[in-house]
């Protein structure tokens, strides 16, 4: 019998930066469903992001796309802790919807 493994719903401590781009890449041609949970995660955490304080703002980016998180894990400095939650929370989802 194979490994089995377990995880845990937003488990910060998982590493994402593998399945984020095929999650946001891959989404065009994977339904309409997750194509519109995308554009509702993005469209909340845009209007999370203007609700902040111009300080907390200027370390956070704008989610006008989700390619934002991409390209925050593929830069490697420093990224808000909140972020990498994010990023396991729509991963997670992602991957149940498709």
């Amino acid at each position: 019998m194979g490994q089995q493994t377990i995880l845990f719903f937003a488990d910060s401590s998982q590493e994402t930066s593998g399945f984020l781009e095929p999650v946001l890449k891959g989404a065009k041609g994977k339904g309409p469903l997750l194509n519109s949970f995308l554009e509702n995660a993005r469209q909340a955490l845009a209007e999370e992001w203007n609700s902040l304080p111009s300080t907390q703002r200027a370390l956070l980016p704008n989610f006008r796309t989700l390619d934002c998180l991409l390209n925050a894990s593929k830069q490697g400095g420093y990224r808000h802790p909140a972020l990498h939650l994010v990023e396991v929370v729509l991963v997670q989802l992602a991957y149940l919807i498709r």
